[in-house]
């Protein structure tokens, strides 16, 4: 188990060939709470930067009250609505 004081936590994996996602499934999960009224609240972020980088993030967007998740590919993806 993880501990987290509340100020700035993260948990970083770095790189690893002996963790090929691939084309397997897999799964990811968590539980958040967050006091923050405004701003992208960072949940979940696997893979690349940018738009044309293969990714999977989920963030938190505590103005509109809603979790937005997005998943790339190396051809891109829709923006997230």
């Amino acid at each position: 188990a993880l501990a987290f004081d509340g100020t700035d936590d993260a948990v970083r994996l770095p790189f690893s060939r002996r963790l090929p996602l691939g084309a397997r499934d897999f799964t990811a999960s968590l539980w958040f709470r967050y006091d923050e009224t405004t701003g992208e609240q960072p949940l979940l972020w696997m893979g690349g930067i940018g738009t044309n980088q293969p990714q999977v993030w989920l963030r938190g967007e505590p103005a509109s009250n809603r979790v937005t998740g997005l998943i790339t590919t190396r051809e891109g993806a829709a923006p997230p609505r």
